[in-house]
């Protein structure tokens, strides 16, 4: 068995070794340096999976590349890949500045994938310190870019990402939507696989288990014709997984081995490992302890092999359940205190608190109440700071209150004023009005008065001197008093009071009308007869009628049209 994981190592090893070589003849086929500076900060990231020893040689490159061009793109690559070994050394503080120094340098640069690259590797390393709030401003900063320069299969991924944040603050159930709606949009089968897995793991969250396993079997049918392998293998260990969880593993094996030849084949070390922990468990719930104590063992020494502490808390978590499963509780209980040391110092959980579950189940009365006391006076302080809160909303909103009752009070104070002074100026504007027209009308009588005394004056002076001939000068000037402008002056001065756009509108229709038809019309429209007509006119009805047919003629009215509405509407 030893001899099987050391060809298994070294096997995975000469793999890494042909992907770094394949990596680096591509980044040297570059003729052009900026083609090249595109390759290394796009698709370097991968040696992380397949080579991470490598990762120092593309950092010490990139700088070279800025120290000669001093293109803050090199740089910005540079700071991203060394925050990605810091964080996989477990310093996530250390990874985060680095990672915003590098966005800082890239933030006068047009919007470029690297810089979306950055957000979102940014956003993973808030995620995994626990501040999900933080890495949600980072993701829509990410896709924000991803949309601006087009790049859809990053979008898809971010969006993903985005429904996993959702997911990690409660909202499953909005996740699943949001990943819906994507996968109808999806434009190729990749990103298809990629949503359907991620919308399985949704699924088994809530228990929808069939909706699940059908998302897994699709996912792995689309990536198996598109000849997509790495989906392939990660949608049958999906299902491999959910099938254990729920006890109905019987026939899982094949997807086992299936899923394990294709991480092999990549050389997906971390996925490899995850196969044989499947493989174990596998075994232990089949109560194949044999079968599942050789996988245990060659976990153990996998991890160890490659020194990786995840690795190696699972591997000693899964010897554990194996040995407790075969009854061994003394060897079961060193493997778990093994896993529980290394547990508790990535998390940062209290080991002696673990143990004490697992060697005596107690909890000592103390304190409990000492955190129940704890607890009470939290809430106790969380009400008495809501108190105080309410109180204060309270008395600004009954302050901004009272404000708002004095400026509307005073606003109406003000309206009423304003409107007295209104009627008081309209009720002097109409008493003028009326003083005006009685002085017109004075005024007008007034002349009459005197017009009249004159004439009088005069007839005595004519018949005293020449009685014959006075009496033909009298009914001259009868004659011409009867036909005097100054009383149809004086009359359409009343009349326009009355109907001060009539003559306007009249003449706007038929601007040769005379002096005499808009007379006709006016005393019309005051509702004189024919006859009334012709007796202040001094002349026959029948002149009155011909006037009165001209004026329909000019206005072009038919026989059967009423003058008298024709002015009226006027």
């Amino acid at each position: 068995m030893k001899h099987k994981i050391i060809t298994l190592i070294l096997s995975l090893v000469s793999v890494s070794l042909l992907a770094s070589d394949s990596f680096w003849s591509k980044v040297y086929s570059f003729e052009n340096d900026s083609l090249q500076l595109e390759y290394l900060v796009n698709s370097g990231g991968k040696l992380l999976y397949t080579s991470p020893d490598e990762i120092p040689r593309l950092v010490e490159l990139l700088d070279s590349i800025y120290a000669e061009s001093h293109n803050v793109k090199a740089k910005s690559g540079s700071l991203m890949f060394q925050s990605l070994l810091v964080r996989n050394e477990g310093n996530i503080d250390s990874a985060i500045l680095i990672q915003q120094n590098a966005i800082q340098l890239l933030k006068n640069a047009p919007p470029n994938e690297l810089l979306c690259n950055l957000y979102n590797i940014t956003g993973i390393s808030f995620y995994r310190k626990g501040d999900v709030i933080t890495q949600l401003n980072y993701n829509d900063s990410a896709i924000t870019i991803a949309r601006e320069l087009h790049l859809e299969n990053i979008e898809v991924t971010l969006i993903q990402n985005r429904a996993y944040i959702k997911r990690t603050l409660g909202k499953t159930d909005e996740a699943i939507q949001t990943l819906n709606a994507l996968l109808k949009k999806a434009k190729d089968n990749r990103q298809s696989s990629t949503i359907l897995i991620n919308l399985g793991i949704l699924y088994s969250d809530i228990n929808h288990n069939d909706s699940a396993i059908w998302c897994y079997q699709t996912a792995a049918q689309k990536a198996e014709y598109y000849e997509e392998w790495q989906y392939k293998a990660s949608a049958l260990a999906h299902i491999c997984e959910l099938q254990l969880s729920i006890e109905q593993a019987e026939n899982i094996l094949p997807y086992i081995n299936q899923a394990d030849s294709i991480y092999k084949e990549l050389n997906d070390i971390n996925n490899i490992f995850r196969m044989l922990s499947i493989r174990t468990f596998y075994n232990i719930q089949s109560k194949n302890y044999e079968a599942a104590d050789t996988n245990s063992l060659e976990l153990i020494q996998l991890a160890e092999s490659y020194n990786n502490e995840r690795f190696k808390i699972d591997a000693y978590r899964l010897r554990s359940q194996l040995l407790e499963a075969s009854d061994n509780w003394e060897d079961a209980l060193t493997y778990y205190r093994k896993y529980r040391v290394l547990k508790d110092s990535i998390n940062n959980e209290d080991l002696q608190h673990e143990l004490a579950n697992l060697e005596v189940k107690f909890e000592t009365s103390e304190k409990q109440r000492k955190l129940d006391l704890m607890k009470k006076q939290k809430e106790l302080d969380d009400k008495r700071q809501i108190i105080y809160y309410s109180i204060g909303v309270s008395a600004i909103l009954l302050l901004v209150l009272i404000l708002v009752v004095i400026v509307f009070i005073n606003r109406q104070r003000i309206l009423k004023n304003e409107q007295q002074k209104l009627q008081l100026k309209q009720e002097i504007e109409r008493n003028q009005a009326e003083i005006d027209q009685k002085n017109r009308q004075l005024t007008s009588k007034a002349l009459h008065l005197s017009e009249r005394h004159e004439l009088l004056e005069e007839i005595l002076t004519i018949t005293k001197d020449d009685p014959q001939n006075g009496l033909d000068q009298i009914k001259r000037k009868v004659k011409s008093k009867l036909n005097s402008e100054s009383d149809w002056e004086e009359f359409r001065i009343y009349f326009e009071e009355l109907n001060p756009d009539f003559f306007t509108k009249v003449k706007a229709i038929k601007p040769e009308l005379t002096d005499r038809e808009l007379r006709l019309l006016a005393l019309i429209k005051i509702g004189l007869n024919i006859r009334e007509v012709a007796n202040l006119l001094h002349i026959e009805s029948n002149s009155v009628k011909v006037a009165r047919y001209r004026l329909k003629k000019k206005f072009e009215l038919d026989t059967d049209d009423s003058l008298e509405a024709f002015v009226n509407r006027l």
